[in-house]
C-alpha cells in the first residue's frame, strides 16, 4: 500500500482544494473538518498488519492475491452516510487512492509472473516481478523489500514532506466513528509515524517508481477522488 506519506499529500490536495474553492458542503461546516479527515486519510494504516484485509476492506475472493485493492463497494455498503462525517470521508480518500494504486499505478510499473513467464495474479503462483521500463525481473521477495518496493516509499518521501509540509493531525476533535480500528491502536500508530516523519532521510535514487510521475499520479487521484465522492 502507499505510505503514509503518499496518503498525508493527499490529504492536503484534497483539504487545500476545497479550502480554496470556498466549496460549501455539510462536513466543511463542522469544526476541525481538515483535522478529523486526514485523520480518517491515515486510519486505515493504523493497525497491524495480520489485520489490514478488516481496515482496507478487502474482498475474500481476492486473498489470495499478490496486490489486493480495497472493494470500494462494500466500504460504501458498511458506511452509507460517509459524508456526514469528515473522518469517514477521509477513510474514504484511503481507500480510493490504495484502489486507484493498486489497480491502474502498479500495473502500468510492474508485471507479476508465474513460472511460465505469463501475467499472474495469485500469490501462489507469481515467482517474478518485471519492471517494465527497464525488463530488469526479480524475485517477488526481493521487489517487495527495502531495496525496491518499500525503498522506493522511503526515497520518495523526503521530497513530499518539504514540499507540502506534512505533519501528523492533531487529535481527533469528534466522536470515532469507524469500527474497524480503534482510537489507541491509531495513537501507538501515530508514535511510530512521527518518528518517521522526523528522520533526516538521504536523498537517493529511486529504483522503480518515476518520482515525478508519482506525484502526479496522487495529485490525480485527489482531483478524482473530489470530483466522484464530493461533488
Amino acid at each position: 500500500m502507499p505510505s503514509i506519506i503518499f496518503h498525508l499529500t493527499e490529504a492536503k490536495l484534497i483539504t487545500q482544494h476545497l479550502r480554496e474553492a470556498s466549496a460549501d458542503y455539510p462536513f466543511t461546516h463542522i469544526h476541525g473538518w481538515q483535522n478529523d479527515f486526514t485523520i480518517g486519510s491515515i486510519l486505515p494504516d493504523a493497525i497491524p498488519r495480520p489485520l489490514k484485509y478488516k481496515t482496507h476492506f478487502w474482498h475474500p475472493s481476492d486473498f489470495s492475491h499478490v496486490v489486493i485493492a480495497p472493494d470500494l463497494n462494500l466500504w460504501q455498503k458498511t458506511y452509507p452516510n460517509t459524508l456526514k462525517e469528515p473522518m469517514l470521508i477521509g477513510y474514504l480518500a484511503h481507500l480510493h487512492l490504495d484502489y486507484l494504486y493498486f489497480t491502474e499505478y502498479l500495473p502500468s510499473i510492474v508485471r507479476f509472473l508465474n513460472e511460465q513467464g505469463l501475467d499472474e495474479t495469485e500469490s501462489l503462483k507469481a515467482v517474478s516481478v518485471q519492471i517494465r521500463q527497464t525488463g530488469e525481473q526479480m524475485p517477488v521477495m526481493t521487489f517487495f523489500s527495502k531495496d525496491y518496493f518499500y525503498g522506493d516509499y522511503i526515497r520518495m518521501s523526503p521530497h513530499l514532506i518539504e514540499k507540502y509540509h506534512l505533519s501528523m493531525p492533531a487529535s481527533p476533535i469528534h466522536p470515532w466513528p469507524v469500527n474497524e480500528t480503534d482510537f489507541a491502536a491509531y495513537r501507538q500508530f501515530c508514535k511510530l509515524a512521527a518518528a518517521d516523519l522526523a528522520l533526516d532521510i538521504k536523498k537517493e535514487p529511486v529504483r522503480i517508481f518515476d518520482p515525478t510521475d508519482f506525484e502526479n499520479f496522487v495529485n490525480k487521484a485527489a482531483e478524482t477522488f473530489i470530483q466522484q465522492f464530493i461533488r
